[in-house]
């Protein structure tokens, strides 16, 4: 009698207990449900135990990638995703994900080449034109760049990316009027210190020096840490003849990036034009020291000791 309600009892629990046994399935979704929630770590350990049930699952090692990628674990995210594309060649999302993985390790050529093959795919990719332009960018490949850019706002032109990126390729190229444009594009979509930061370099160039000006107010505003600005900044004050305010600029440029010769060249200048020659004698001599090769000849001409 015993014998036979110990036997009832297992065949009663029994779904329970195989139910309950863990699978890849489950651990999948506790990993998708934390990536989800930007919990990356709980995503990663979760997408591990789901890979010891199922090391052939393509979408398992291009899902742990993107997870890897969040935590800038982007060796291990390379390796995943090729393992990805190893099993399953046909996915243009996984390519993508490489060639963005590839990109930010500067890897340039070969995020190209997987940003082709995404492009190949699924021609419909707005993204796989945006990065594979930034990444003919990176190359010098301006011409490259403006073609990806032009075609990934036909595909989308509500974002700032491409416009950005096609208004670096601009400057680049020197057509100062088509970076302003663009920019001012992106800033209208997006607001952010770059777009204003390098839209300021155009109108220098192009001597709209109060815009430019304005530009780096606004990107200094955007992001107070940002040294560039402040000496475009001051470039911008020595034009409008403001030199001590310059001073000012170069001086938080230096605080910010120490290291940086140029600025201590330009306050060195600015010294100059306010008379304070031994000041300008210092800081030209510490510009020179940091490489700034433009400094030796202003040491001469001020007959620096």
């Amino acid at each position: 009698m015993d014998v036979k309600k110990a036997v009832l009892n297992i065949l009663f629990f029994l779904p329970v207990l195989i139910q309950a046994q863990p699978d890849s399935a489950s651990f999948e979704q506790l990993g998708e449900r934390d990536f989800k929630n930007k919990n990356y770590k709980g995503a990663l350990e979760n997408y591990n135990k789901a890979m010891m049930f199922a090391k052939g699952n393509s979408k398992l090692y291009n899902q742990r990638g993107l997870v890897e990628f969040a935590l800038k674990m982007d060796e291990e995210a390379l390796r995943d995703y090729s393992k990805s594309i190893e099993l399953n060649g046909d996915d243009h999302e996984v390519y993508y994900n490489r060639g963005l993985c590839s990109y930010f390790l500067k890897k340039y050529e070969n995020a190209i080449a997987d940003f082709s093959k995404s492009i190949g795919l699924m021609p419909g990719h707005a993204n796989s034109y945006v990065y594979r332009g930034a990444s003919y960018l990176s190359t010098d490949q301006s011409k490259n760049c403006v073609e990806d850019e032009t075609a990934a706002i036909k595909l989308d032109a509500k974002s700032a990316s491409p416009y950005y990126y096609r208004g670096l390729a601009k400057y680049k190229l020197l057509d100062y009027y088509g970076v302003i444009a663009d920019l001012t594009k992106a800033i209208s979509i997006k607001d952010n210190y770059e777009y204003h930061y390098y839209r300021g370099l155009a109108e220098y160039n192009i001597k709209y020096y109060d815009a430019a000006y304005w530009d780096q107010v606004k990107a200094i505003k955007l992001k107070p840490d940002f040294a560039p600005a402040y000496f475009e900044k001051g470039l911008c004050q020595i034009i409008m003849g403001e030199d001590d305010k310059a001073i000012v600029q170069f001086t938080k440029a230096i605080e910010l990036k120490p290291e940086d010769g140029k600025a201590w060249h330009f306050r060195g200048l600015s010294k100059k034009f306010k008379n304070d020659l031994p000041g300008a004698c210092e800081d030209l001599k510490k510009a020179k020291d940091l490489g700034y090769s433009r400094s030796a000849e202003e040491l001469e001409k001020l007959n620096c000791k």
